[in-house]
């Protein structure tokens, strides 16, 4: 896939000062019908911009997605779960469905009820319609046997949620 260099306008900058129109920072790509948004790479500038907000801080994204044009099936989130909790509860509030990936490690696993009770949370008070669609392993070194093991466990440990594909 051939994603274009561009060094515009980012989704930080739209978050960060919401007069550009959303249809400026959309880019093209070489496959029919997939499009992207630049998250930007001082996602710490959104961080400080929502933080600091009076009001709405929990509904920027979803607020800025609302802006989006109509002519998209699905828009894919990817995001670091590490990132400081306001960028996590919006997301949860703007999106319908969520996939967790985990590291095929004990330490990712055991940080998956941590995640699990936020995305409970953020559907108890702010996304009653939030459903996570699964839970799939990632950095998983298929000849490593505990993570051969952990991929065989991870359906059987959550059979309504987890996903036999890996990555």
């Amino acid at each position: 896939m051939c994603i274009p260099d561009y060094f515009g306008k980012t989704l930080a900058d739209v978050i960060v000062d919401p007069s550009p129109f959303v249809e400026e920072i959309i880019r093209k790509t070489s496959i029919d019908g997939l499009d992207l948004i630049q998250g930007g790479a001082l996602l710490g500038t959104v961080l400080s911009a929502i933080t600091t907000m009076a009001v709405g801080r929990d509904t920027a994204f979803k607020r800025l997605f609302a802006r989006l044009p109509k002519i998209y099936d699905y828009v894919l989130i990817d995001y670091s779960h590490n990132l400081e909790s306001v960028l996590n509860i919006n997301v949860l509030v703007a999106v319908d469905y969520v996939l967790i990936p985990i590291k095929a490690d004990k330490n990712s696993i055991e940080s998956y009820n941590v995640m699990l009770d936020t995305v409970n949370l953020v559907k108890e008070t702010e996304n009653s319609e939030l459903r996570v669609l699964g839970v799939f392993m990632t950095a998983v070194e298929t000849g490593i046997t505990l993570d051969q093991e952990m991929i065989a466990a991870l359906p059987e440990s959550l059979p309504d949620l987890g996903c036999h594909t890996y990555i």
